[in-house]
């Protein structure tokens, strides 16, 4: 195992993700890592020297056998396999993008079909038979890459799609009668109970129409966005109360983040209970670099939208050892916009609230309408009994 392998990043890569399979903590065992990776299907789609492949594969069989009881992270694993002498340096945003980009194609449930061994050349009788078999094995593997990029390309235009909104499915019967159930449950009975807090009969009675949500039911659904979208994180209902109180006031909220880096997530979402009599949402969106405003009732949130970009500068000077937030002027305040969803009485504002933070996890712009707010109230509670959100 001596020398250094100059492999691609694409193959340390998959080196990692072998590290990942076996992993039970921070460390996994070399050897079992090293036994994966011997297994793995597929190193015959990365474009891989056949000499520093055999190497590549003696190293892991070594390592096999001689490290039965050495722990290592991912990235001791890699360096322990290329034997690597440069320092370790963090992940870059390119690698994190990527093991982004790799969930999402796993999401689509798509299993990839079995990939047969690289050909290799047959036996060289002479230097002109030579030539030709590599040309033919150079020409079998640009066919093989040709085919592996196309589905890659069919699976880019999958994700492209847009999301299908199953909120706005009908019930079927039976979810229909769980609902009415859990809405005439007597009011000390819980009907749900998650995220270290219960939902009882009481809140549930607050589904029918023309009652107004509880934060109860607000910070549960909000808990399941969570559950359902990683890259997505969100406030309970108190946080802007909590923030803005008689003034700003940053350290009132300060550990409320201490276990999560909002700075990797997608968008933060923020339900605002507006003087206990309204509900409204604020939205974080950190790719876009833009906080935006929904009022049901179409008012433009100044207040909320400055409090929270001042927020935001605050936790990345926290978060990030003092350094300012990059690029704060380019950062765009958007109250309600004139294609908000509107409501059409005093009490559906929590609904409205709920279900366009619901499509901004899709990544959709909200399109729902008064007219759907009686379903989608039931279609609330139901994710709520079942735990699980229909997106």
């Amino acid at each position: 195992m001596e020398g250094d392998l100059r492999v691609p990043t694409s193959v340390e890569w998959l080196l990692g993700e072998c590290w990942k399979t076996r992993q039970s903590g921070a460390r996994a065992l070399v050897h079992l890592a090293a036994t994966e990776a011997l297994e793995y299907p597929l190193w015959h789609t990365e474009d891989v020297p056949g000499v520093v492949l055999e190497r590549l594969k003696e190293r892991l069989r070594v390592l096999t056998r001689v490290e039965l009881s050495r722990q290592c992270d991912r990235d001791e694993f890699v360096a322990l396999v290329t034997k690597k002498t440069e320092p370790r340096r963090p992940r870059s945003a390119f690698d994190r993008e990527f093991d982004e980009y790799k969930r999402k194609l796993d999401a689509l449930s798509f299993e990839l079909e079995s990939v047969a061994p690289p050909p290799t050349p047959p036996p060289v009788v002479s230097r002109r038979n030579e030539v030709r078999s590599i040309r033919r094995w150079e020409l079998k593997q640009k066919e093989r890459g040709k085919r592996h990029e196309e589905r890659l390309q069919r699976l880019r235009r999958d994700l492209a799609k847009p999301a299908r909104v199953k909120c706005l499915e009908p019930l079927t019967d039976a979810q229909a009668r769980r609902v009415r159930a859990a809405m005439s449950a007597p009011p000390t009975a819980v009907v749900a109970e998650g995220f270290n807090q219960q939902v009882l009969g009481e809140h549930a009675e607050r589904i029918r129409d023309g009652e107004w949500l509880v934060d109860e039911l607000i910070n549960y659904y909000f808990n399941l966005l969570m559950q359902t979208f990683d890259d997505v994180y969100c406030m309970n209902s108190f946080f802007m109360t909590k923030l803005l109180g008689t003034s700003y006031n940053y350290q009132g909220v300060r550990r409320w983040t201490k276990r999560v880096d909002l700075f990797e997530k997608r968008a933060v979402l923020v339900p605002i209970n507006v003087g206990n009599m309204h509900w409204t949402l604020l939205v974080v969106d950190m790719l876009k670099k833009e906080i935006r405003y929904f009022d049901s009732m179409g008012a433009a949130g100044t207040t909320y939208l400055h409090a929270m970009r001042k927020y935001v500068e605050d936790e990345h000077e926290n978060k990030k050892d003092g350094a300012p937030l990059p690029d704060a002027p380019a950062w765009k305040l958007v109250p309600t916009t004139p294609n908000t969803p509107r409501q059409a009485n005093g009490y559906d504002c929590g609904v409205f609230a709920t279900f366009c933070a619901h499509y901004y996890a899709l990544g959709l712009e909200p399109d729902f309408s008064q007219a759907d707010i009686e379903h989608l109230r039931h279609r609330m509670l139901l994710s709520i009994l079942d735990a699980e959100l229909l997106v």
